[in-house]
């Protein structure tokens, strides 16, 4: 005949492998909900405003959302602008024009800026969004600009990837810049 003590260290041992197969359950259903890789997305809102009769501030604010589960670390961030209109002969007539309008570095690079970003402490948490400004002083001639956003994943440094936006802007129309001359 079993005594009790028999069916306490049995009620013990199941016990024990009860709490084991749930941590490995749970740790398993984490690891496979959880992605390793942060998701983002960028947006850029642009606006200009007249300094003078020769001068505009361009203010581009670049909103990157994390839309994934993975906090995102960002190390480096950067902003162009490139003058599409009104465009010189030599860039018109530049037979590599059609390349350039594929990889989107077509135009006259007229402005650069790093974002303010502390190598390391500077995150969003899955859900949030952080804005990084950049100003502008352009020539007040210009009618078309292309914007291009670039922020760097950390989690993959190969062939710098990360995520990117370009935007092209309209700052006067044509006939607007008619009336100014």
């Amino acid at each position: 005949m079993m005594d009790i003590g028999f069916w306490k260290d049995l009620a013990d041992t199941v016990q024990g492998f009860t709490v084991f197969a749930v941590a490995i359950g749970g740790s398993v259903l984490y690891l496979l909900r959880r992605q390793r890789f942060p998701r983002a997305k960028i947006e850029q809102t642009i606006h200009h405003r007249s300094i003078d009769a020769e001068r505009l501030l361009l203010f581009v604010v670049v909103t990157i959302t994390n839309c994934g589960e993975v906090r995102i670390r960002m190390e480096d961030g950067v902003t162009w602008v490139r003058k599409i209109m009104p465009g010189a002969p030599e860039f018109l007539d530049d037979p590599k024009m059609g390349e350039s309008l594929v990889k989107c570095g077509v135009g006259y690079l007229i402005g650069e800026k790093n974002a303010d970003i502390i190598a390391g402490l500077t995150e969003i948490e899955p859900g949030e969004e952080q804005e990084f400004c950049f100003e502008f002083i352009l020539p007040s001639d210009v009618q078309t600009l292309a914007i291009y956003s670039h922020f760097g994943n950390v989690k993959k440094r190969k062939g710098d990837l990360g995520w990117n936006r370009t935007t092209w802007y309209q700052v006067h129309s044509t006939e607007e810049n008619r009336r100014k001359k």
